[in-house]
């Protein structure tokens, strides 16, 4: 597996860690400092090298070394980093996170980062941060560990597109959404209820003890609905007198008892007393 920072031109990293130029003593930086950037190159699994003679590094009982094999002949496991390419003021700059599944390790935090960004990994154009919250002494009096919370932004989508070069295909047009369909009309409101002449509705005069047909004979646009007339029937004609004396001749003297009235010899209907 090639390492980016065995070729022709090697990428400055950034740590957490200040350097005395002239004593070359290391004092890790303030807890709270950020480091990171705009990635520039997608992250890559690399082997950790040596510093000064760049030989790769392995793990053996817990240690890095340079031995490819231990002392029974079998190989080591190589000592792995996940190596990202920022772009930062000063230039671009390499992160280096050592494979480990330890919570507060840059690889574990950057590998929850992502996650809670939704996304699958770190993409160019993304950014990458990782904030300082702690130190762990190292038994051996080395460096101690760094502990982060890494945070991590893909890239933005809608970003202003770079200037295509000449002879690039265009991208196609973006069709143009739907128009909205129309809005029916509300429907129009009932016309108003037709009156006479002196201001009454057909309600009216049927609240006065008038039945409908008798109204709407009387006033033939009671019956206009909507702009249709519709013709009443006509009224039942009043009874005359022949059809009163007819209809109390049909009477049997047991009727005209319960109706306190007798019979006169003539036929006629009077009222007993």
């Amino acid at each position: 597996m090639s390492n980016p920072f065995d070729s022709h031109e090697k990428t400055p990293s950034l740590t957490f860690s200040n350097t005395d130029p002239t004593t070359g003593v290391t004092t890790p930086k303030p807890i709270g400092t950020r480091i990171g950037g705009k990635i520039v190159k997608a992250p890559e699994l690399v082997q950790q090298s040596q510093m000064g003679s760049g030989k790769k590094l392995f793990w053996q009982d817990k240690k890095k070394t340079t031995d490819a094999v231990d002392a029974h002949g079998v190989p080591n496991q190589p000592a792995m980093s996940i190596v990202t390419v920022v772009e930062t003021p000063e230039g671009n700059r390499s992160m280096w996170a050592q494979k480990s599944s330890k919570d507060g390790s840059p690889c574990k935090e950057t590998s929850k980062a992502i996650a809670v960004a939704g996304a699958k990994t770190a993409e160019i154009g993304g950014e990458l941060w990782w904030e300082l919250t702690g130190l762990i002494p190292n038994p051996q009096g080395g460096q101690p560990s760094k502990q982060v919370k890494a945070y991590y932004t893909p890239p933005n989508a809608f970003a202003q597109p770079e200037v295509p070069t000449a002879g690039a295909v265009p991208a196609p047009p973006v069709p143009a959404p739907p128009a909205p369909s129309a809005v029916p009309a509300p429907p129009a409101p009932p016309s108003a209820a037709p009156k006479t002449p002196e201001g009454f509705t057909l309600a009216d005069l049927v609240a006065a003890g008038w039945t409908a047909e008798q109204a709407v004979a009387a006033y033939p646009v009671l019956g206009q609905v909507a702009g249709n007339t519709v013709a009443p029937p006509a009224p039942p004609a009043a009874p005359t007198n022949n059809d009163r004396a007819a209809a109390m001749a049909a009477l049997s003297d047991e009727d005209l008892d319960m109706l306190k009235m007798r019979r006169l010899p003539d036929g006629s209907v009077v009222p007993v007393g």
